[in-house]
């Protein structure tokens, strides 16, 4: 059944996956700074970069489901699956948006179809379970508490 978007988890999804692009562009510049940037390592950095991203995937989870739990949700397996989708949907949709303004304009540097939705399935076997065991781990945890206390009583702004 549908439910309403539940605006915390949402903040909690985003929050996951800024961390997930934090530590792959940590990871990837690191690999470069290893030399690595010459242009016979070309594939390697290739399936670095999938590697990253797929195995990162558990971060996200984890900070998706720690930031859940601190605003006081229960539903980890919402968190989960919201992270896990989140961010590689949006990143296939690109990359399939790519290759078909490149296959409009017979572009050599067209990747086949078949090619990418065999990558994607590839990710997603890596990336949905690590992602699932972050959330799972990080609502396992005790919640975080706030440093700061909040008056519970409203107060008038003046004009």
């Amino acid at each position: 059944m549908f439910r309403a978007p539940d605006y915390p988890a949402l903040f909690a999804v985003f929050l996951g996956i800024g961390f997930q692009v934090y530590v792959l562009a940590f990871l990837f510049i690191g690999t470069m700074c290893l030399m690595l940037i010459n242009y016979f390592f070309r594939p390697f950095l290739f399936a670095a970069a999938f590697l990253y991203s797929a195995g990162t995937a558990w971060i996200n989870g984890f900070f998706t489901g720690k930031a859940m739990k601190s605003f006081g949700a229960t539903d980890w397996c919402f968190a989960a699956m919201a992270s896990a989708f989140a961010f590689p949907f949006y990143l296939f949709a690109s990359l399939i948006s790519i290759d078909f303004i490149e296959y409009l304009k017979k572009s050599s540097a067209t990747v086949p179809p078949f090619t990418v939705i065999v990558m994607g399935f590839i990710w997603a076997c890596i990336a949905i379970p690590l992602s699932f065991n972050g959330a799972h781990i990080a609502f396992k945890q005790k919640k975080v508490d706030v440093p700061c206390r909040v008056n519970p009583l409203k107060r008038k702004i003046p004009d």
